[in-house]
């Protein structure tokens, strides 16, 4: 993929895999199906549109909406239907040669979890959009677990090493 990056002309595509509850769906920004690492991406061609990912220097997670235009509103409740949150969602960043053909090993540019759906209602289109979360965002949810005897009997049964905890929070221990 480097060495095509280099050439006169660039054809860049995105390839994108997510989950929902009937199944991982994968797609692409191009037309009729590709085949890649195994898989049959879709083509979206003008229909599918991604708010780029954005990488900052200070660690903040960073999301990416993955939307379809222009699907019939009678899919709407189906779409809806299988989003579930903290499933898998990826994107790759590719390059098609001259001959109409992925040039192998795309870049990971997204590695994520589903969030929520929006939906727009215009009429006889919709517009779904899903938002995707980085991992990071995992990071700024305060863990609920605390270091009690009940708390680690939820993990481990008949362990009863924090039965000694509470007598330890006063205690002074000296260094010599």
């Amino acid at each position: 993929m480097a060495v095509a990056s280099q050439g006169e002309t660039l054809c860049p595509v995105l390839l994108v895999q997510v989950g929902f509850r009937s199944g991982t769906v994968y797609l692409w920004t191009g037309y009729g199906p590709l085949i890649w690492n195994g898989q049959t991406f879709i083509g979206t061609g003008v229909l599918g549109k991604v708010d780029p990912a954005t990488d900052t220097s200070d660690l903040s997670a960073q999301g990416v909406i993955f939307s379809m235009e222009g699907i019939d509103s009678s899919m709407i409740s189906l779409a809806i239907g299988n989003v579930v949150q903290g499933l898998s969602a990826k994107m790759w960043l590719g390059i098609m040669s001259n001959a109409n053909a992925l040039i192998a090993d795309p870049a990971l540019i997204f590695s994520g979890l589903t969030d929520v759906c929006k939906v727009t209602d215009d009429g006889p289109t919709s517009t779904i959009s899903l938002t995707c979360e980085n991992k990071l965002a995992r990071l700024a949810i305060p863990s609920s677990r605390r270091f009690t005897a009940d708390d680690q009997a939820i993990d481990w049964p008949g362990d009863r090493g924090f039965d000694y905890v509470p007598g330890l929070q006063d205690t002074s221990i000296l260094f010599r």
